[in-house]
């Protein structure tokens, strides 16, 4: 970002997408958490069918988002727009073609998101209390 705060802004390149540029599958980094929390990996519709379900009959829902982190934004979850036009979960697709051209380290610096990131995130979400300790695997995996 400091790259781009130091530069002149020309008419046609005074917004900057500041994201990612090396997009990579949704699916892929969510395959990545799901083995790593040793659960199954299943379609967004389903699993938001059955957050739906979990949400409407647990009588105490402050302890069932303690179970449950995805419940304590599950209105999140469920208005999430979807489309062509937006990333899984509702995030619209941003163009970064503006902040490539002015930034080396999105241009050759920025390595594609992956497994590394995805424990990264989960061992911190886990410190944090946010997910329960890891689950020991229960049955040998491919």
């Amino acid at each position: 970002m400091l790259e781009i705060a130091h530069i002149d802004p020309t008419p046609d390149a005074h917004t900057f997408h500041v994201v990612h540029p090396r997009g990579v599958s949704f699916n892929a980094l969510v395959g990545l958490a799901a083995s790593w929390l040793n659960v199954p990996l299943v379609p967004f519709p389903e699993w938001l069918s059955k957050l739906s379900q979990e949400h409407k009959t647990w009588s105490d829902l402050k302890r069932s988002q303690v179970d449950n982190p995805a419940l304590r934004i599950f209105s999140f979850y469920e208005t999430a727009p979807t489309g062509p036009e937006w990333e899984p979960i509702g995030s619209a697709r941003l163009d970064t073609s503006r902040a490539v051209r002015v930034s080396k380290v999105l241009a050759e610096g920025a390595k594609p998101l992956g497994e590394e990131n995805v424990r990264k995130w989960l061992g911190a979400w886990t410190s944090s209390g946010f997910l329960p300790p890891r689950r020991k695997k229960t049955a040998a995996r491919m």
